[in-house]
Parts: C-alpha cells; sequence; structure tokens
C-alpha cells in the first residue's frame, strides 16, 4: 500500500493517482518494465475496471 509513502510525501504526490492506481501500478511494475505515462493508463484501467484502446 501506498499510505506509508503518502505520510511522507502527502501532498507532494500527483493529483489524481489515488491508492487503487498506485498499488497497481506497483502491480505492473514488478512483471516487467513499462513507460510511466502507459503503466499509469494501464493502472487506472485495471483499479476502475474500465477498457483500454489505442487509436490503431
Amino acid at each position: 500500500m501506498i499510505s506509508g509513502v503518502d505520510k511522507v510525501y502527502g501532498r507532494a504526490i500527483a493529483a489524481g493517482i489515488d491508492n487503487a492506481v498506485s498499488d497497481q501500478r506497483g502491480r505492473i511494475g514488478t512483471l516487467r518494465s513499462v513507460p510511466v505515462i502507459d503503466g499509469l493508463l494501464a493502472a487506472t484501467a485495471l483499479a476502475y475496471d474500465l477498457a483500454l484502446g489505442d487509436a490503431q
């Protein structure tokens, strides 16, 4: 959980990235290295049961 990080850094953490998203991002990051923005998009989709697609 990010709760310990939240206590240390508080408001310095980017707005819109909540515990659910950051937990998912951490899980994605342990599987393989992905670009930050891609990982955050995927984590948000997973955390909120959303579909993610691309323009291609």
